[in-house]
């Protein structure tokens, strides 16, 4: 099984010498909504303390399979990263052969990582196959920490929820981490997945709208900041129509030093 990895360069030459330094995350579940599948990630929080802790206790959105290994005094100690084995057909018993082999570089913006992963359909030799679209929280792995897929009209933009049923029979209603990718042209056709992280377009919107707006401000209320909300047009490889839209996070209250770098 294929996997993603974030770890923790402390640069002072600390080591990953097993899986068991990392916390693990997964894709607990996918729901359907209007044609498109989407998937509900894990949100485990890594123990970065030097500080071993007491273990958090199991819940739906982090389940007990997920747990780190404990020391002989029943604590979890400090962890180097994370790791995240790729599966994204949660119903399967087998391998179903998703793979990262992206030769672009993943998108990291405001802590959201953006990568795209290639997954055959039926026979793995057989040619057929799709991509799989995630939007991680790049220091946990984890399910990040605001929506980011939304569902969109020509005037508004409502943050998208999902309900699934996780392995363990959870039910868990929470805003998707990944979405299923078919990429269509302008002209209609359909493109072939690649598994290339994605190319995106991005653009501007007044607050609580969809599509592009230009450098003014609507409504204009003087004396007040103009603030606009930032979407990402997900684009196949060969030129294809938005396949998905993203909203990207807030970078929230920033330091004068952060403004100037």
């Amino acid at each position: 099984m294929n996997s993603f990895y974030g770890v923790w360069d402390k640069d002072d030459g600390t080591r990953v010498t097993s899986r068991e330094k990392l916390q693990r995350q997964a894709l607990l579940g996918t729901a359907t909504i209007n044609g498109t599948e989407y998937g509900v990630q894990s949100d485990c929080m890594p123990q970065y303390s030097s500080t071993p802790k007491d273990p958090v206790a199991a819940r739906s959105t982090c389940p007990s399979s997920l747990a780190p290994s404990l020391n002989a005094a029943g604590k979890v100690e400090q962890q180097l990263g994370w790791v995240m084995d790729l599966k994204n057909n949660v119903s399967s018993t087998s391998n179903i052969g998703e793979r990262y082999i992206s030769s672009a570089l993943p998108v990291l913006e405001s802590g959201l990582l953006v990568f795209v992963t290639l997954t055959p359909t039926g026979d793995v030799c057989g040619g057929n196959s799709y991509d799989y679209l995630y939007g991680l929280n790049y220091l946990t792995g984890g399910a990040y920490s605001q929506p980011i897929f939304y569902t969109t009209s020509a005037t508004t933009a409502s943050a998208l929820s999902v309900t699934i049923t996780t392995s363990g029979g959870a039910s868990v209603t929470s805003p998707p981490s990944a979405q299923k990718l078919v990429h269509v042209t302008p002209s209609g056709s359909t493109e072939a997945a690649t598994g290339q992280n994605p190319r995106i377009v991005y653009y501007s919107a007044d607050k609580g709208k969809s599509m592009p707006t230009g450098t003014g401000c609507t409504p204009f209320v003087k004396g007040r900041y103009c603030a606009k909300d930032k979407y990402g047009c997900v684009l196949g490889s060969a030129g294809s129509s938005c396949t998905a839209r993203i909203k990207l996070p807030s970078p929230g209250t920033i330091s004068w030093r952060q403004v100037q770098q």
